[in-house]
Formats: C-alpha cells, structure tokens, sequence
C-alpha cells in the first residue's frame, strides 16, 4: 500500500485552497466552502483541505460522496426520485463561493450495469444546479476546481502501480518545489501568452490535421479564449468553445477515455456541419453511442490545445483531467463554457445564435489526442494580409 506523504498532502492542500480556488487568487475569509471528495477513499486529502480553508477563515460544508449510494438510487428509482432535488440543496448551492472537487469521486463500479438513460435522466435531475452555479459564476460569486487523489482502481486502469501514479501527480502539480504556489504562477504567465495570441487572430478557422485527423473548426464571433484559470488542477491548456455548427471532417482520438467506468478506446468521429454523423470505437462503442444519443452530446462544446512544453506529464493516466494536459488537442461533446463568450453569458438565446452548445446540457465529456498534429489558422477576413499561419506544430505552439 503506497504510504501517503503529509508534507505533500500540506502542499497540495494549501495549493488548492491558496491559489487554484478562486481563479488564482484562492480562499478569503469569510467565504463558503464546499469540499466534495469520495468519502474514505480522498479523506486524507479533504482534511488537509479544510485544515487549509480554517486556516484562512473559511466557512466550511462537507460534502463527502458515500460509495453505493448512486447505484442504488439509480438501479432502484423512479424518474421522480432521481431527479428529486430538495429545497434545502438548492439554497445551499446559492451561498457556496468555492466548490473544490476532489476526483474520483465515484468508484469505478458505481456504474455498474446502469444504462445511459439512467445516467441521462439523473444528469438532467442536477439541472437546476448547474443553472445556480453557472449564473452566480457569471455574476463572480462562485468559482470551482477540480484535484486529484490517485486510487488503486485508477493505477489499475492506466496499468502503473499507484506509487507512480502518485509521483506523476506530484511531477504535474510541482508539490515537490519548495512553492508550489510561486511555480504556477510562472506557468499562468506562459499560458496567458498563447491565450493572448489566440485571442488576436478573433474568428479565424483552424484545420486540425495529422495522418487520423483531418477536421475544420471555426472560433466563432465574439469568444474569448481561457486558460490559467485553475479550474482544474493541473491545467497547461487554452480553451474556448468554438461555433459548433462549423465543425467539418474526421477526427481520431488515440487516448482512451474513461466513461461511467467504461474503457471507450480508439473513437473517431466525423462531423457534418456541426453534427456527430458517424461515430466508431475499438472497444466501448455501446456507451459512446449512448452519449452521443444524450441531448445535446452530438455537438462540440469545447476546443482545447495544450503545449507540451509547459506539461510534464507523458503517462496515461486513465483520468481526463490529466490526460487531456499530456501535450495536444481535444474537444468535448455536450456543454459549453458560456463564459467564453464576450457578451451576457447568461442569455442562452444569444448563445444558440452564436453557435454554442447548451450551458445546461447534462454532461461534458472531453476526449483527447496526443498525436504529432498541426494546426493551422485560417482567416475569414479578406482585409487580413497573412491568410494562414501554422500555430501548432507537434504539440508545441510556434508563435
């Protein structure tokens, strides 16, 4: 059993809490924090967590997850009470500041022969929260991240033991610098420069191409690119969601993707003006087909690139929230990220007209490539003297 390093479980903790919670400017005093971790599985983690946030006057909510409890509420119930939300879990969610979300937070067999119409209609019950959140998000009054405590089931999946996949964690979020704090905000700096850069070529289309991928994205009109938010940590990628009506071609992604504890490997997809039209799997085909079947999953929702010069991770880890950050592309079915938009983030009928997917579509799933590719960025201004310009060349922007 892999023994667990309190000065670094400090580190990681104060890192969250200091400086990944609140965009980069972490926790004050006075503000309402909800910690949300797997109960008994990250609970050494959650301690050092809340010892963090009393640390700095925090006010605390404990939201630990009970390993079954889904399963069973999801194989036994009725469309009524597993969409029931009660008052009192609403109004909670309107005094909440900071969510940070340790993963996994499920067990891999929470899942467990539970179909994606269960998963859909229990997703779609989390609506209302999903609206509070994304409106006091808009407004500034809450933010999120999302951390990681390797499990043995997760080494399993990524075929390492868990002592290695605790060190890449450790690697990917520098706990082993002496401030862990100070080293990313070296980092910000750096992403801010290419989100800066992408943010000056404005509505331009990018082909995606390498010897699986062949795909053409438009930005879109008033978008903004994020990166170096700190919502999930960590996070080395650019990211904005793209006019998903403009999205034509094939794309492949070589990352296997975990999905309600389902191995989906190998997917290509192919778009047709915006819509998933074929979709194909070495191995998980079923549940693909049974996301792009959920409302609102046939679109694209997010376009992301990461510089795999500013990441230090290279294994599989079996967990998106790692893997999507290797060095590459990837883009996710489902939701948007409304606040890449320029304009009111909340008016959803401002968002459909610009070509975003819902903002309360029940799921986003990322699904990433790590394999040489480039991109290029072509402009839809004829008044732009410079028509096209490679950006990415191997996982490495090339400004």
């Amino acid at each position: 059993m892999h023994q667990l390093n309190q000065e670094i479980l400090g580190k990681y903790a104060d890192l969250m809490v200091n400086f990944a919670a609140g965009g980069g400017e972490g926790v004050k005093a006075g503000e309402v924090v909800s910690i949300s971790y797997g109960s008994g599985i990250a609970l050494p983690l959650a301690i050092e967590l809340s010892r963090a946030a009393t640390k700095v006057g925090a006010l605390i909510i404990d939201s630990p997850f009970t390993p079954g409890m889904i399963h069973v509420l999801l194989e036994g119930g009725n469309e009524e009470q597993v969409q029931w939300l009660s008052n009192s879990s609403l109004a909670r969610e309107e005094e909440i500041n900071h969510l940070i979300q340790v993963a996994p937070v499920y067990p891999q067999d929470e899942f467990e022969g539970i179909t994606q119409e269960q998963i859909r209609i229990y997703s779609e019950g989390k609506t209302p929260i999903r609206e509070i959140r994304a409106n006091r998000e808009a407004e500034g009054n809450f933010a999120w991240t999302l951390c990681r405590f390797p499990t043995q089931e997760e080494a399993d999946l990524a075929g390492i033991s868990l002592e290695k996949l605790w060190e890449v964690v450790i690697a990917a979020c520098y706990l082993n610098e002496l401030n862990p704090v100070e080293k990313w905000k070296e980092i910000q700096e750096r992403i801010k420069f290419n989100r800066e850069k992408l943010d000056k070529l404005g509505n331009v289309e990018f082909q995606i191409k390498n010897k699986s991928t062949d795909l053409t994205v438009q930005v879109g009109e008033n978008r903004r690119w994020n990166g170096g938010s700190t919502i999930n940590m960590p996070s080395f990628e650019v990211w904005t969601s793209p006019d998903y009506r403009s999205v034509n071609g094939y794309v492949y992604f070589n990352t296997p993707r975990i999905l309600n504890g389902k191995v989906l490997k190998g997917v290509k997809l192919v778009f047709v003006n915006g819509v998933v039209t074929e979709a194909t799997a070495e191995e998980g085909l079923e549940e693909l087909n049974g996301l792009i079947g959920t409302n609102g999953c046939n679109i694209v929702g997010e376009l992301a690139f990461t510089d795999k010069t500013l990441s230090n991770i290279s294994d599989f880890t079996a967990n998106t929230l790692y893997d999507e950050n290797m060095g590459g592309f990837h883009l996710a079915l489902g939701r948007c990220y409304p606040d890449t938009y320029t304009g009111d983030s909340t008016n959803d009928e401002e968002l459909a007209a610009r070509g975003f997917s819902g903002r309360a579509t029940p799921l986003h799933v990322d699904f990433v490539s790590t394999e040489p590719v480039q991109v290029t960025a072509k402009s839809l201004d004829d008044s732009t003297p410079q028509k096209e310009l490679v950006i990415i060349d191997d996982g490495i922007f090339v400004w």
